[in-house]
């Protein structure tokens, strides 16, 4: 069955037994024992390893767009076709480094990257992009950062995860927190994007 809805977030406190297979979405408990759950009827959004054969010309474009590298490095970065084909293939091959694809379906949307992986610290740093903005608000990155926790935990045997961004980048700020993530810091005039210094703020979760 097919509903006209793309989400609805329903935010329930201190239940005990949920059967997550009963949504056709998922499941965000925070810390403090917050549920949210993310009904998606229509997208059946979920990451795997990104593959050299996932490269398109539309997955370049992101990176020419000002909206999607607004917060990051990326808009230093020289994209192309084949750039990308060897970006991918590099960490395939990497042992500090895992990148995700997310998809809808079959539908290359946005990467969520791992890296650090070896640090004996047993912790390592997330930096994700929804580069189709048609997505953008609709819980994607939220979801995709859920997905990455689930594998730092049993995939990766990690004990934390931290990602630093932007203060103006709200968004990742929302998709952190919504993740159990703990504002942890400030680092002023930390970044230069559009010309532009930014404060950085970091963010960590022990898992």
């Amino acid at each position: 069955m097919t509903f006209q809805l793309h989400y609805c977030l329903i935010n329930l406190t201190m239940v005990n037994k949920l059967d997550k297979n009963f949504f056709c979405g998922f499941v965000l408990i925070n810390q403090l024992g917050k549920i949210s759950i993310y009904i998606n009827k229509i997208m059946r959004i979920k990451i795997r390893i990104l593959e050299a054969e996932d490269v398109t010309e539309n997955y370049v474009k992101w990176f020419l767009d000002n909206d999607v590298t607004q917060f990051s490095l990326n808009q230093y970065g020289k994209f192309s076709y084949d750039g990308q084909c060897a970006y991918v293939a590099s960490c395939l091959t990497s042992t500090e480094t895992d990148l995700y694809g997310i998809f809808d379906e079959k539908n290359h949307i946005g990467n969520i990257i791992i890296s650090d992986l070896n640090s004996p610290h047993k912790r390592s740093e997330i930096a994700y992009v929804v580069g189709e903005k048609l997505y953008w608000g609709k819980g994607v990155a939220t979801f995709a950062i859920s997905e990455i926790i689930n594998l730092a935990k049993e995939k990766y045997k990690l004990n934390k995860l931290f990602a630093g961004i932007a203060e103006d980048n709200v968004g990742s700020q929302k998709v952190l927190e919504k993740n159990g993530f703990i504002f942890e810091g400030r680092r002023f005039q930390h970044l230069l994007y559009g010309e532009k210094y930014h404060n950085q703020l970091d963010y960590g979760l022990v898992l």
